[in-house]
């Protein structure tokens, strides 16, 4: 069977797949801060703890979205044909990603207020 698909198009089914593995980093970031500030009035320790998993879920989503910051830039260098689609998709997702990554760090910023 003959491929159809563009030369670019493994690259951005990856930059695709990074781009949504940065948002379950956030995801699961928010998802333990609440728990950390839920946890709270019940036990420090364990709310500690949820607290330094957001952070570290906050640290993997910054390292996939330097990554893809690095894979578009790439794309720009070898000159593929998939640069200036991917390169505006990426500023969106970037600029929405960043707000959630300000909210949840805002949150742990109120969650350090309590400690």
């Amino acid at each position: 069977m003959k491929n159809d698909m563009s030369p670019g198009h493994d690259t951005v089914a990856h930059l695709a797949d990074i781009m949504g593995q940065v948002d379950e980093e956030l995801d699961g970031a928010k998802t333990y801060i609440k728990a950390a500030m839920s946890h709270r009035p019940i036990g420090k320790a364990l709310a500690d703890s949820f607290a330094n998993m957001s952070a570290q879920e906050l640290q993997h989503a910054d390292i996939l979205s330097n990554a893809v910051t690095s894979m578009v830039a790439k794309l720009k260098t070898e000159g593929n044909a998939c640069y200036e689609t991917m390169s505006r998709v990426w500023e969106h997702t970037k600029g929405r990603q960043a707000g959630y990554a300000a909210w949840i760090r805002q949150m742990h910023a109120d969650y350090k207020k309590l400690t």
